[in-house]
């Protein structure tokens, strides 16, 4: 057994560590939303003062802050926090739009899609292609979201790998030819995430499994005449990570693990005849 002492020591210090360490949406722009920080733990921000750091005119930082807290709130899809959600695409900061496209995914519909591409067209960030791949698994909308997503699949300039995975995998919701060919093709890229990722999505769409084999893939494809006829159920990846350390001793600190879905919008699914 542990001496008081130690105990009592350790929980004295534990907060300052915490506080040096952590970080989060809660702490600093440009953070991983669904990370945690101590502070929200041990002293939550209000709702008035989220919303005010959301609207606040002359900091980007707290209205990236106040859009990330509002809209990982059990609130945040409030019709009053999504309004605000959309309003923010248009912030002058791609850090706040990232923000306000991860708001919509969560609580926006498929309206919503095509005013989430657009800020493609403008000055983007890492960030903020992530996240509208990431936003584009949640929302379901064929007419705007499978020309974008190709694009950030087959990006050859994209410094990070993971938003051309998030668009391979976003597109094993869309059973088109045109989908499942471009997705046969990812296999020969030469990023295995994004391999593996395509080759997912051909499983969803199809009930098929080649593993990488694109000869194999190309083969069915060809003989054929409805590839989708075993398509599966499709659940867009979620967020999901076990307690760390420090969490054990905060019993009231859950991580903020998703729970799958399928996207907002899609139809469900109704099996063909062969």
């Amino acid at each position: 057994m542990l001496p008081r002492a130690f105990v009592l020591t350790c929980f004295a210090v534990l907060p300052i560590f915490l506080s040096a360490c952590g970080g989060g949406s809660f702490g600093y722009r440009g953070a991983d939303p669904d990370a945690t920080s101590f502070f929200s733990g041990v002293g939550p921000v209000t709702p008035q003062q989220a919303a005010a750091w959301a609207v606040d005119p002359y900091n980007a930082d707290n209205r990236f802050r106040g859009i990330s807290l509002l809209s990982r709130a059990p609130f945040g899809g409030g019709p009053e926090y999504v309004a605000l959600y959309r309003r923010a695409l248009a912030d002058g900061d791609a850090t706040v739009r990232a923000a306000a496209v991860r708001g919509l995914a969560a609580h926006g519909t498929a309206g919503d899609v095509a005013g989430i591409v657009a800020l493609l067209q403008g000055n983007t960030t890492v960030q903020l292609r992530w996240e509208i791949a990431r936003a584009l698994q949640r929302l379901h909308d064929p007419d705007h979201a499978i020309d974008p997503l190709l694009e950030l699949m087959f990006e050859e300039n994209e410094e990070n790998l993971d938003v051309r995975i998030n668009a391979a995998r976003a597109l094993g919701q869309y059973p088109q030819r045109r989908v499942l060919d471009a997705l046969i093709a990812a296999l020969r890229e030469r990023d295995l995430g994004v391999n593996d990722a395509a080759k997912q999505s051909l499983v969803d769409l199809t009930g098929q499994d080649f593993g990488l084999d694109q000869s194999e893939w190309l083969a069915f494809a060809d003989r054929t005449d409805n590839p989708f006829v075993r398509q599966q159920l499709y659940e867009y990846p979620i967020f999901w990570r076990g307690r760390l350390w420090y969490e054990w001793l905060l019993i009231w600190r859950r991580p903020p693990n998703e729970v799958a879905s399928t996207p907002i919008g899609m139809p469900a699914l109704v099996p063909e005849a062969e």
